[in-house]
């Protein structure tokens, strides 16, 4: 006959283990971090454990100093400010609205082993952006090693990148505003990019040799520009660099009165059969303005026909679709 477990401590470790994934971080170590040494250790064994803070934590913190170096996925929210020298083992790090001592601590603290970096903030003081830019030149440095992932789509690029160095592990990036200097700098000195998504700066900078990136494969540009006509070729301009590309995604904004203007338009045709090759799929997302005034009978009829001259025009070369947005 089999004996009973009738105590949680005589249960397994691997069964253990199982029950602490139904849990956060500070509920497991509340719970059972001060036991013994065995639950001790085996808190410490748990790969991607994870720990949420906010400002609502803000008077309990100094009570989870204690495990900081056995947390991998660390998301700061709403402000909250906490010191990263505690986190020795972090390999994922999200920030919410991050204020501006944490920025201070990104770019003067180690964290040998980040691999995830991802920042939003809503508001975006003069001091953060100058941190910001800062934080640039720390993450194209030695000091991320191994990061892979890094989302900072809200924060544009600004001169001077002189001192940028190479980044072998950077896999997916996602930035702010940049220009085209800017771009094919991130490019020649990521040769592992995959994945690039940015905000198109419009400008007249002349680059007479173009170095091309054969491994990126993903490219999402979101074109800020609402002046009328669009000069494609400042598109162009980020498109001839990345001949292996797989897919493309181009966010453009345009009034609904002048897309009227638009209904034999081009749409990037031309630059995709001359030099992109490999492209399988191609996305256009149209963010239109003042639309909602008007009836939704003539709104649909001028989407449809510009739909269908859509499709027409890039049909039987690779899967294209096309999405209005109405702001």
């Amino acid at each position: 006959m089999e004996k009973s477990i009738s105590r949680f401590q005589d249960l397994p470790n691997e069964l253990i283990i199982d029950i602490y994934k139904y849990l956060n971080a500070r509920e497991i170590f509340q719970s059972f971090y001060h036991i013994n040494i065995r639950f001790k250790k085996l808190f410490e064994s748990i790969d991607n454990l994870q720990l949420t803070v906010s400002l609502f934590d803000s008077n309990e913190k100094k009570n989870y100093e204690e495990f900081f170096i056995s947390i991998q996925i660390l998301i700061i929210d709403r402000g909250f400010n906490i010191d990263l020298k505690y986190f020795k083992n972090l390999r994922r790090l999200m920030l919410r609205n991050p204020k501006e001592k944490i920025f201070e601590q990104l770019n003067h603290h180690s964290l040998p082993y980040i691999e995830y970096l991802s920042i939003t903030h809503k508001f975006l003081t003069s001091t953060i952006q100058s941190l910001i830019i800062d934080l640039y030149q720390r993450i194209f440095s030695k000091h991320f090693l191994y990061l892979k992932f890094c989302n900072l789509s809200e924060m544009k690029i600004e001169m001077p990148i002189y001192n940028w160095q190479q980044s072998l592990s950077l896999y997916i990036l996602k930035v702010g505003q940049i220009n085209i200097f800017i771009y094919r700098t991130i490019l020649s000195l990521c040769p592992n990019l995959y994945l690039f998504e940015l905000k198109k700066f419009q400008n007249n900078q002349f680059l007479a040799n173009i170095e091309l990136h054969s491994n990126l494969k993903y490219l999402i540009i979101k074109d800020e520009d609402q002046t009328f006509p669009w000069n494609d070729k400042f598109i162009n301009d980020y498109l001839i660099c990345v001949p292996n590309l797989e897919k493309l995604i181009i966010h453009r904004k345009i009034f609904f009165k002048k897309l009227i203007e638009y209904l034999n338009y081009n749409w990037f045709r031309s630059t995709i059969i001359h030099c992109l090759y490999l492209l399988h799929q191609f996305n256009l997302i149209l963010h239109i303005y003042g639309s909602k005034q008007l009836t939704k009978c003539y709104r649909e009829n001028i989407f449809s026909s510009l739909k269908e001259y859509f499709l027409c025009l890039h049909k039987d070369q690779y899967h294209a679709q096309i999405q209005f947005i109405q702001e």
